[in-house]
């Protein structure tokens, strides 16, 4: 598919469609990036080690956050 046509393509959807569409990309470029795969695996490894936020934690983190407009 040539550049043109996705961006015709593109051009045609909706706002959700894109939206999805952005979000599939940043995965797709990310899984490609060696480095910020490697954190993630560090990251994780340390999750479930026992180093991660508790559902109540998270809640309470998000609502603070909500509350500063972020």
């Amino acid at each position: 598919m040539l550049k043109e046509e996705v961006r015709a393509t593109v051009d045609a959807m909706g706002k959700e469609d894109r939206a999805s569409l952005e979000a599939y990309l940043k995965v797709r470029n990310r899984i490609d990036d060696e480095a910020y795969m490697s954190e993630m695996s560090k990251r994780l490894a340390k999750m479930k080690a026992g180093d991660a936020l508790s559902a109540d934690e998270a809640r309470d983190l998000s609502e603070i956050l909500s509350k500063k407009g972020l």
